[in-house]
């Protein structure tokens, strides 16, 4: 006989769940408010409400994702060796729906993982891989250190990053540095380490380590191009701009993947002295066509430069192509109107939408639909402020309501806006030369 007390429990988080996790276009006071609902349905499962005797192991194979999504959530927060074990036979048995892989995560975090699992990960779909060797390096313990050495040492550059992500929430990050050491040593999986060494430092840098910043300034002179992209997308997203130089060369020559982890870094900094490159990006991207916003080097540019002026063509002379992208000619009509409004801008600043960017321009950003810009947003308040707030990146709306809370106290304390700042200390951005 079917619990109604329970079914609508379950449809009550199934709602919000979905409304705070999966719905990131809508306004982020609308998603708050759902994920505080969906907070306190797991409360009240976690407490022994009405719905407490039962457990939603059913609910994992069923064919609505908004459902099944739901009930994973819900036992992710029990915790325990049944819900754990629940939950990895869901993950990694063929044939089972998909299920978010953080669900995973967030139960071994709460009761670690028998180290034994480590033996079938490769037996595992590499797609299912990173989940699985993230959930069992939850916790700082000797078998997740072996496992990082094993995936440092080994020819898969994805599992290394997936390492590298959940190591940079251990309590302590000295085991980060692992990574680029190899990559600076003899290693024969050097090249491939270097995307996950690039991670690290990242990691490190914004939680204040000078040297990790240092590093990542040498990787932008990688002669692979892709290499030095990452490395810039990485100082982006500290807000680091020692290198902006640089970044405005690669954007005015590379293509290909090498470009668009510049426009992501150009993204993330904001920075005013980076307008003539990005519309060089435009000019000479101009002409490109395909059917997505990824196929367009140029639109991705503008896009970028709209952010920083808070301009844009009007719609009267704007046009489209068939697939629906601007026209070779409206984008050359963006580029000439970027031009015009960054030469007013000040080169040392940085800017959101035509102002000088603010903390609370971050705090927005930390809600968005993009998780790039997310997580970027997440490190550059860390890197500026000097302040954690226990945000886990790797956590939902609602594992991170609290920590979003802080950071609003934080940010409304201020700081100097337009300008670039690691913990507290303005940072210069460099010259051009003329």
């Amino acid at each position: 006989m079917v619990d109604l007390r329970w079914e609508r429990w379950l449809d009550e988080l199934s709602r919000a769940y979905f409304i705070a996790v999966f719905r990131p276009e809508l306004p982020a006071p609308e998603r708050m408010r759902a994920a505080s609902v969906a907070r306190d349905c797991l409360v009240r499962l976690a407490e022994g409400g009405e719905s407490a005797e039962h457990t939603p192991v059913d609910e994992l194979g069923s064919a609505d994702t908004q459902r099944r999504n739901a009930a994973a959530r819900a036992l992710s927060e029990l915790g325990g060796n049944a819900s754990v074990g629940m939950l990895v036979t869901a993950y990694v048995e063929p044939g089972r729906p998909w299920l978010a892989p953080q669900h995973l995560v967030r139960a071994a975090r709460r009761h670690p993982i028998e180290p034994y699992l480590a033996g079938v990960t490769g037996d595992l779909p590499l797609r299912l891989q990173p989940a699985l060797i993230q959930a069992l390096m939850a916790h700082d313990r000797p078998e997740s250190r072996v496992l990082l050495e094993r995936l440092v040492t080994g020819s898969e550059p994805v599992l290394a990053e997936a390492a590298v992500e959940v190591v940079a929430s251990w309590p302590t990050l000295s085991m980060l540095w692992s990574v680029p050491r190899r990559v600076d040593g003899t290693d024969q999986h050097a090249a491939a380490l270097v995307p996950a060494a690039i991670a690290a430092c990242m990691y490190l840098g914004a939680a204040g380590d000078p040297r990790a910043v240092d590093w990542l300034c040498e990787r932008t002179m990688d002669d692979d191009p892709v290499h030095a992209g990452l490395a810039h997308a990485a100082l982006g997203a500290l807000g680091r701009p020692e290198c902006v130089v640089e970044l405005a060369d690669l954007l005015e020559h590379a293509d290909g993947a090498a470009l668009g982890y510049a426009l992501e870094a150009a993204e993330s900094l904001s920075s005013a002295a980076l307008v003539p490159a990005l519309c060089d990006v435009v000019r000479r991207t101009a002409e490109q066509s395909g059917p997505g916003l990824d196929d367009n080097p140029a639109d991705h540019a503008i896009r970028v430069l709209e952010r920083i002026t808070g301009r844009w063509v009007s719609a009267d002379l704007s046009g489209y192509d068939r697939h629906g992208n601007l026209d070779p000619s409206t984008r050359r009509r963006a580029a000439l109107l970027h031009a015009s409004v960054g030469a007013t801008l000040d080169r040392d600043g940085c800017y959101r939408l035509g102002e000088p960017l603010r903390l609370d321009h971050l705090l927005a950003d930390l809600l968005s639909a993009a998780p790039r810009r997310a997580r970027a947003a997440v490190l550059q308040l860390r890197a500026r402020t000097g302040h954690t707030c226990g945000f886990d990146c790797r956590g939902d709306l609602v594992d991170n309501l609290d920590a979003v809370a802080a950071w609003q106290d934080v940010v409304r304390q201020g700081a100097p806006p337009g300008r670039f700042h690691w913990h507290q200390q303005e940072v210069a951005v460099p010259m051009f030369s003329v």
